[in-house]
């Protein structure tokens, strides 16, 4: 794990200037928001002055910080967490479990899967296991690769050598894991996701899609003759008050042509 820390490991006064300069508001305008003084304010940020977990609740709202970093900005004030984070596999998520289950398996013969905010697949379908295996030959991946969809796109014992548009799918995902890591500063383990597929090989320079005016962009598998077109659809749980729920991502696939949509059936009536 990298030491680094963009805003501050224990410094609840760096974060919130982060947060402050990110939402473009000059240290006046958020005490104003939040009514204390431009004085206690800065005192505030450059740690002069620990606010109240009031002051920190108000902040963390004025500046619409993410649960997750409202729960980091509170423990580094020294109060406990505000959002509760609930595993996944705990007894009280079994109506959860069962209803992402069956969101899952309708979803096929097409893919679909679940997985949380550093990419680690926390479930998926039968659909999405016969597409691996296919891209694979069968073979076993190592578990962190498998089991991580950013790892298993960008690996190259993953499914990297069959992605017929790379230099557009990797540029692209990379885009989107550097804006989560930008919007979760306190979370090194998304920083550390960049570091490490960066390492994987060179990145290719970014290129327009060759799609003409199509409204989506699909990843474009190749392989044994097979052109394989998919794309994507991310829901998420949009009642959720748990910050565990809010973040999982639940992305379903879809044949982006007819060619592919037979492909697609004929690998299910196989599995």
């Amino acid at each position: 794990m990298s030491d680094r820390n963009p805003v501050g490991r224990d410094d609840p006064g760096v974060m919130i200037r982060h947060w402050r300069i990110a939402r473009g508001l000059s240290q006046m305008a958020l005490a104003l928001d939040v009514g204390v003084s431009a004085r206690h304010m800065s005192f505030v940020e450059t740690g002069r002055s620990r606010p109240s977990r009031d002051l920190v609740i108000r902040l963390a709202q004025a500046l619409q910080i993410p649960s997750r970093e409202e729960n980091a900005l509170l423990e580094r004030s020294g109060y406990a967490r505000r959002h509760a984070e609930t595993d996944l596999g705990a007894p009280e998520m079994t109506q959860v479990r069962k209803t992402l289950r069956f969101l899952l398996d309708r979803h096929e013969p097409n893919s679909a899967l679940v997985f949380d905010r550093h990419w680690n697949i926390v479930m998926s379908n039968r659909a999405h296991r016969s597409t691996l295996a296919f891209l694979t030959d069968g073979r076993s991946l190592p578990e962190d690769i498998e089991q991580n969809l950013i790892r298993l796109t960008f690996h190259p014992e993953g499914l990297r050598p069959f992605i017929a548009n790379w230099g557009v799918v990797g540029p692209a995902l990379l885009m989107r894991l550097s804006r989560e890591s930008a919007a979760a500063p306190s979370d090194e383990g998304l920083a550390d996701l960049i570091e490490e597929v960066a390492r994987y090989a060179p990145m290719p320079a970014a290129r327009s899609p060759e799609l003409g005016n199509a409204p989506l962009l699909p990843i474009h598998f190749r392989k044994d003759g097979v052109e394989l077109r998919l794309f994507s659809v991310l829901s998420t749980i949009g009642s959720a008050i748990d910050v565990g729920l809010q973040e999982l991502m639940i992305e379903t696939f879809f044949p982006a042509d007819a060619t592919s949509e037979a492909f697609v059936a004929q690998l299910w009536e196989g599995a």
